[in-house]
């Protein structure tokens, strides 16, 4: 882009600099130049429309994976009553899950305490009740 601006900066001297004795050589030598740099966006905006269609193509793709992953989800799900009945049926009750506890050192933040549980802040949020991001050091989290 710099290089085709200093050129066009250019051309407007020659243009305004024209019947001031600039010989014709160097107005053949800019029409040259000027046919070079219109291929050059020529073959630059054509590249840019197959990326375009590219990445139409890439959207719909994504779209169609993810009504495809969203009805796979529904349809593994199992209700929980069926896995406590076939616990129930081995002769093991559920396990219930001890809840995690996470104790916020200095320098944390929820965003990398969520990292590192592997959950969104906004699950973090929500299961300690915050209201927005402040953490105090020593405050107990809540691990979902």
């Amino acid at each position: 882009m710099k290089r085709i601006f200093i050129f066009l900066l250019a051309a407007g001297f020659f243009t305004l600099g024209s019947g001031c004795g600039v010989p014709e050589s160097d107005y053949k030598q800019l029409e040259s130049e000027l046919a070079a740099v219109k291929e050059e966006l020529s073959r630059s905006q054509g590249e840019l429309n197959s990326l375009g269609k590219e990445l139409l193509d890439l959207q719909k793709e994504n779209q169609a994976l993810k009504k495809q992953a969203e009805k796979d989800r529904l349809e593994i799900k199992r209700p929980e009553t069926v896995t406590r009945a076939k616990s129930a049926l081995q002769g093991r009750q559920p396990q219930a899950k001890k809840p995690r506890i996470y104790t916020v050192k200095p320098g944390d933040t929820l965003w990398q305490i969520s990292r590192k549980a592997g959950v969104s802040v906004e699950a973090l949020m929500k299961i300690n009740n915050i209201q927005d991001t402040d953490i105090k050091v020593g405050q107990e989290l809540l691990l979902p």
